[in-house]
């Protein structure tokens, strides 16, 4: 449509691509459709993560880690009707930015409740599913910053997987029995994705849960082109 060509996303069910890049006269920010809230700009590795948490319609969702809000949105979709996702961040900015102007763009304000504290266990009613994009050395953003590679060190990134590790074993917390855990990163470092996701399950909180398979995605996993070979339970997903 307007003159734009544009052919689905491999994998996502919601995604499409634009194979001739950015279209001329302002973006996509200026196609019909944007101003309603009709589509999001996202990658389609964020889209696969918000359909991993496999949330239904009725069901209640927290984005531990919500950012700017791209996927509190995408989880929106799935929850509605009736469900509920919280976001939470430590971010104040962030929190503001999805409880702004986006919210009322997207028309999905009555099925998102940004959060002013931090959930605990026992002043909040578990969740379905909880998401944790944790933040991370974000080197699999490198193709939109190229300088962030001469950011990354060793001793950056230990700091960042025990910051990790902590938040995956709070947000563990925040899940009802029989719900459901999804850990991801912008990261390609084993580190930060696989280490961290092993160490959570030898924890204590890690025992109560069960590797859930990534049922949403077809075709084989691409993990063996940045390293060994990943549990069916975890995913590299390559731009």
């Amino acid at each position: 449509a307007q003159g734009v060509r544009a052919v689905p996303t491999a994998e996502s069910p919601w995604g499409i691509w634009l194979p001739d890049g950015r279209p001329p006269g302002g973006g996509v920010w200026h196609l019909p459709g944007w101003e309603e809230g009709l589509f999001e700009v996202q990658d389609e590795g964020s889209q696969l993560i918000a359909l991993a948490t496999e949330a239904k319609p009725g069901e209640r969702v927290l984005d531990y880690c919500a950012g700017r809000g791209g996927k509190t949105w995408a989880l929106a979709s799935l929850v509605a009707p009736g469900g509920l996702v919280e976001a939470w961040d430590v971010d104040a900015e962030a929190k503001r930015h999805v409880a702004g102007l986006r919210a009322a763009r997207n028309g999905a304000a009555g099925l998102v409740r940004v959060l002013d504290d931090a959930p605990a266990p026992s002043g909040t009613v578990l969740a379905d599913a909880v998401l944790v994009d944790a933040p991370c050395s974000s080197t699999g953003a490198l193709r939109r910053h190229p300088s962030q590679r001469w950011a990354v060190d060793e001793v950056g990134v230990e700091r960042l997987t025990a910051i990790q590790l902590a938040i995956l074993r709070e947000a563990s917390q925040l899940v009802r029995p029989g719900g459901r855990l999804v850990y991801a990163t912008c990261s390609l470092l084993r580190a930060e994705n696989g280490c961290v996701a092993e160490a959570f399950e030898a924890s204590a909180e890690g025992a109560e849960f069960d590797p859930l398979p990534f049922g949403v995605l077809s075709g084989p996993p691409v993990a063996a082109a940045v390293g060994p070979p990943a549990p069916c339970h975890q995913r590299t997903l390559l731009p």
